[in-house]
């Protein structure tokens, strides 16, 4: 399997192609947030087309936080009843959610576009032995990791995790980032990314 200079992957967005952050001859993946338990495993899985990793707000596949985010009991109590508008409205009205107001109509139309994702049987995301987090010193690709000073406690850890576990990875906080930090800091986002892969 070869991909080409993006690799766009379930749950991820597309960062476009910028000039001084990577090669147009190079392989990258790209990941945002859920993205990035995808992005991890075709690292791990596949290494020979991944010539790098970008990771944004990033999750990571068998790690537990010490605490569940303040939403995730009403999230499931929605998802347990169907409620999948209901579950909708809980993720808006989350911390990791929040944009400036300019964006909120953009963030909205996502959530429910991506309604669907709610569907998803938890028998397709059965946790593989070892998982990602047991592996990561195996990863080789250059890795970027960004997270926000203001996204959830568990983001933050994961990136803290992620920057331990792989060799020569590079966390950058963003100064008063969100979950969404394209959104919520869409310069110091985009400084972050050309600044970091030069």
């Amino acid at each position: 399997m070869k991909v080409g200079t993006r690799l766009i992957v379930a749950g991820a967005m597309v960062l476009l192609l910028m000039p001084g952050v990577w090669s147009a001859a190079q392989d990258s993946l790209d990941a945002r947030s859920a993205g990035g338990l995808v992005a991890l495993d075709i690292a791990l899985e596949a290494p020979e087309v991944v010539a790098g990793l970008v990771l944004v707000s990033p999750s990571l596949f068998g790690y537990v936080p010490k605490e569940m985010p303040g939403y995730f009991e009403d999230l499931m109590v929605a998802l347990r009843a169907g409620d999948f508008e209901g579950a909708n409205e809980v993720l808006l009205s989350a911390s990791i959610m929040s944009v400036p107001d300019g964006r909120k109509a953009l963030v909205r139309r996502m959530v429910e576009e991506n309604e669907r994702f709610w569907t998803i049987p938890y028998s397709l995301l059965k946790l593989e032995s070892p998982s990602a987090i047991e592996r990561l010193g195996e990863i080789e690709a250059p890795t970027l990791i960004l997270v926000g000073e203001k996204d959830e406690a568990a983001i933050r850890a994961e990136g803290d995790l992620l920057e331990r576990g792989i060799a020569g990875a590079r966390l950058v906080s963003i100064e008063g980032g969100g979950h969404l930090l394209n959104l919520t800091s869409p310069a110091s986002f985009r400084e972050a990314l050309v600044g970091d892969w030069r």
